[in-house]
């Protein structure tokens, strides 16, 4: 019984992690984003030449949001929704 029990619950939390596998300016690091190509053509088409910076492995484990403070001339809070809503169009993997 216990053996089914964790069966389902792992399920279940999979697929809700898959119904919420969306990446999201102030969550997804930039590792991760800049391991799917279709992210990095977000980043590229808003933030052109962001992803070929030398300084962003330096920033693997840091969200957009918090490198905003660093380029806010260039991370505008308009650029951050506007990658948001392109992230939230990808298909989840």
């Amino acid at each position: 019984m216990r053996s089914v029990l964790l069966v389902t619950t792992l399920l279940f939390s999979a697929l809700v992690f898959a119904e919420d596998a969306t990446y999201s300016v102030s969550e997804t690091t930039m590792g991760v984003l800049l391991a799917d190509p279709a992210a990095v053509a977000v980043l590229e088409e808003h933030l052109p030449g962001f992803t070929s910076n030398p300084q962003l492995g330096m920033a693997s484990g840091w969200t957009l949001e918090q490198l905003q403070v660093y380029s806010p001339d260039t991370i505008t809070d308009e650029k951050l929704a506007e990658i948001q809503a392109d992230l939230a169009a990808l298909p989840a993997e």
